[in-house]
Order: structure tokens, then sequence, then C-alpha cells
């Protein structure tokens, strides 16, 4: 077809969720050639579903001002935070029925 000679064809994002969809639908016989392992190494379980959270009493604050009385949070302890918050945003949109691309938006914020 003369239209469509010489186009790209049309590219589609993969979202985390269709990627996690595609590694859990992989054989056993695939996965053993390439050379990972059933027990220990399925490709599905390379991708972060659940993301650990330490809670405050073991991610403690740091004294700013050399003990003064100044207390601040380090750099993991913000990007925690902002983990935490984005994903609050994305359930709420989620439930609120807000429009696809606000959630879009959200969910880019956490990858």
């Amino acid at each position: 077809d003369e239209e469509t000679e010489g186009q790209q064809p049309e590219k589609k994002p993969i979202t985390p969720q269709m990627a996690l969809n595609i590694f859990r639908h992989i054989a056993t016989d695939d996965i053993k050639r390439m050379g990972l392992s059933n027990d220990y190494a399925r490709p599905e379980w390379m991708i972060i579903t659940v993301l650990p959270v330490p809670p405050p009493p073991v991610r403690p604050s740091i004294s700013v001002d050399g003990g003064n009385g100044l207390r601040g949070e380090d750099d993991l302890t913000y990007k925690l935070g902002d983990i935490i918050r984005a994903n609050g945003n994305v359930r709420r949109c989620d439930s609120e029925g807000s429009p696809a691309h606000v959630v879009n938006e959200f969910e880019q914020l956490l990858q």
C-alpha cells in the first residue's frame, strides 16, 4: 500500500502491568532456554510489585545542627515520602473515576 509505505509502525507504550503479564505467561521451557530458573529466577520476579517501606523508627531523623535540637530527614526518607504521596494520588484518582490521562500522569511519576 502506497499510503503506509515508508511510515513507521505505530508505537504503543507498554505499561508495567502489561510487561508483568507478558513475563508471567512465559513458558517453563522458554525460561530455561533464557538461562533462568523456574525455582530461583522467574522473569516476573524482576518487576517490583511491592515496595517495602521501612517504618519511621527504622528511619530516624538525623541531627542537622550538631545536636542543638534541629532535626532533619535524609534524602531517602524524603524520596520514600514522595513515592507514598504519588501512590496515594494514583489510588485516589482511580477510586474517584478520574480521566485515564490524569491517572496515567500520576502513574508515570512512580516510574
